[in-house]
C-alpha cells in the first residue's frame, strides 16, 4: 500500500517516468512506469471541425488543448505535404524540437482565456 503524487515539475517534458518502489525499510520492491499526458475534451475536437461563427480565442484554446496531447506534434509533422518531409535528419529533428517548444508556448498563452 502506498501513495504517489507526481507534479508537472517531476515529469517535465517527459510523458513516461520509471518510479522505483521501496519497502518502508528502503528495500527495492520493483518499479512501475507512470505514463502521463493530456487528453483534449471532445468539445475541443468539435470546435475545430466547425469553426464558423466561433470566436478566434475559443478556437485557439481548442487547438491548444488538442496540440497539448501526447504525440500531437508528431501527427502535425506527418500531415505536412510530402515536399516538406524531405529534410535531412538533423533539420527534421530541429523542426520537431521547434514545433514542440512553440506548442508549449502557445498552450501557455491560450490558457489565459
Amino acid at each position: 500500500e502506498g501513495t504517489m503524487e507526481v507534479s508537472e515539475d517531476v515529469l517535465g517534458n517527459q510523458t513516461e517516468q520509471l518510479v522505483t518502489l521501496r519497502s518502508r525499510r528502503g528495500e527495492r520492491r520493483g518499479s512501475v512506469t507512470l505514463r502521463a499526458g493530456l487528453r483534449a475534451p471532445n468539445a475541443s475536437f468539435m470546435m475545430l471541425t466547425e469553426t464558423r461563427g466561433k470566436s478566434l480565442a475559443k478556437v485557439a484554446a481548442a487547438l491548444a488543448q488538442v496540440m497539448a496531447q501526447p504525440g500531437s506534434t508528431d501527427r502535425a509533422l506527418e500531415a505536412r505535404p510530402e515536399v516538406l518531409k524531405m529534410l535531412p535528419a538533423r533539420k527534421e529533428r530541429e523542426v520537431k524540437r521547434m514545433l514542440k517548444s512553440w506548442v508549449v508556448r502557445f498552450c501557455k498563452l491560450t490558457s489565459v482565456f
